[in-house]
C-alpha cells in the first residue's frame, strides 16, 4: 500500500461528521506510538463535514 501522508482526507455524514471533527481538532493522539507510521502527523489536512 502506498499511502501519501500528505494528502489524507476526512469525509464524514451525520455521526460520521462528528467523527470527522474529532479528527481534524485533536491536539494528540490517543495511542502510543509502536512504530515509525504512527508517530507521523495524524491529523487529516482536509475535511468535509455533513450533517455533523
Amino acid at each position: 500500500m502506498n499511502l501519501v501522508f500528505d494528502e489524507v482526507h476526512s469525509l464524514g455524514f451525520s455521526a460520521g461528521g462528528q467523527a470527522s471533527s474529532f479528527l481534524l481538532t485533536a491536539d494528540k493522539p490517543l495511542y502510543k506510538p509502536i512504530d515509525q507510521i504512527v508517530q507521523r502527523e495524524f491529523r487529516p489536512n482536509f475535511g468535509v463535514l455533513v450533517y455533523a
